[in-house]
């Protein structure tokens, strides 16, 4: 269904490795599908966001972005930055050990 006011109510989880100079890139692309096939998406807009600037706004921030790259968008978007236990890590390091080939 097409729409110029869509809901996406998506929760997303990413791992930060720089918080000083770490880059979240937000993409919104047009899921374009003609006779039930997948054809290609075209990018609508984007928007990057630091994650010092998360970090210096008390970890979390929400409101209305502009998409850049585009004639026109706005986004609402809430984010929230939250430090991991030291289990999470260490299960995090063990993961990319055996992702390199190391453990």
């Amino acid at each position: 269904v097409s729409t110029t006011a869509p809901a996406w109510e998506e929760t997303l989880c990413m791992f930060v490795q720089d918080d000083i100079n770490d880059e979240l890139q937000l993409s919104v692309l047009q899921n374009d599908v003609a006779m039930g096939r997948h054809i290609i998406d075209d990018a609508i807009g984007k928007y990057v966001f630091g994650v010092r600037q998360l970090i210096d706004h008390n970890k979390l921030w929400s409101g209305w972005i502009t998409l850049h790259e585009t004639k026109q968008g706005k986004v609402r978007l809430t984010l929230k930055y939250e430090e991991l236990p030291s289990a999470v890590v260490e299960a995090q390091a063990v993961e990319e050990e055996w992702d390199h080939g190391l453990g």
